[in-house]
């Protein structure tokens, strides 16, 4: 793996994909919980893999450390922009419907000292669920980016 060409792709697909998040015209690709996530993890693969400029294709497990990496970008710059702006981001609407199951076990078991819809409740989700989503999708986009460019023939 290409350590420049890792770092570079996740950050360039963590980065903007969150933000796409927040603007009102590409916020409508949200309508699929997570949806610009489910992008990054594909678009850091083609990142990666035009940065890489290699003939050799890539593995899962190096598509799957990229969109890893990507996710964990994408949280972090997720939390900045809900700071920012004021809002919970792309899963406000997921963090809605499992908060009350989150506060019931919370009560039960009396572990979690924080609100569901704090800041804190919403960086931890991110960086729970955002790499692994990132992470799948980029399984994919080693599936569709991830071979070599030459035609070569198998015998």
């Amino acid at each position: 793996m290409n350590l420049v060409a890792l770092i570079s792709a996740g950050v360039i697909a963590g980065f903007f994909t969150p933000l796409f998040s927040h603007i009102p015209p590409l916020k409508a690709v949200n309508c699929i919980p997570c949806g610009w996530i489910w992008i990054s993890g594909a678009l850091a693969v083609a990142l990666y893999r035009w940065l890489l400029a290699s003939e050799e294709p890539l593995t899962g497990s190096d598509g799957a450390i990229v969109g890893m990496f990507t996710g964990i970008v994408a949280a972090l710059t997720s939390l900045v922009l809900a700071i920012i702006f004021g809002n919970r981001g792309s899963t406000a609407t997921v963090l809605a419907i499992i908060a009350p199951a989150f506060k019931r076990v919370g009560n039960v078991l009396e572990f979690i000292r924080f609100k569901p819809d704090s800041f804190m409740f919403l960086f931890l989700f991110n960086l729970t669920f955002f790499p692994i989503i990132s992470g799948i999708s980029a399984l994919i986009g080693v599936a569709l980016f991830g071979k070599s460019g030459s035609q070569e023939s198998l015998d």
